[in-house]
């Protein structure tokens, strides 16, 4: 597995941490190890595969979908991407 080079750098866990691993754990079916690995990448896939799916396959949908790639929902994911950040760094998730 490719190490993360943020946690090489600096020794703190990165949003993505464990998202190899978490795929590795999907792909041979242990769904709570995945889990363990990086809880918020695993809960945030659905809604990414859902969205990617409405967007690829329901052309129709796409003028209502805007919401999606605005600046507010853009913040909103890096606020999200941070606050994992930090509370995996703080309380050792």
């Amino acid at each position: 597995m490719i190490p993360c080079p943020f946690h090489f750098l600096t020794g703190l866990s990165c949003p993505f941490c464990g998202t190899q691993r978490m795929a590795w754990a999907l792909l041979h079916g242990n769904v709570s190890e995945a889990f363990h690995y990086n809880p918020f990448v695993f809960c945030l896939l659905p809604v990414v595969l859902l969205v990617a799916g409405f967007y690829l396959f329901c052309k129709p949908l796409r003028p209502r979908m805007k919401w999606i790639y605005d600046d507010k929902t853009f913040v909103c994911y890096l606020l999200a991407a941070l606050s994992w950040s930090i509370m995996r760094n703080i309380w050792g998730i």
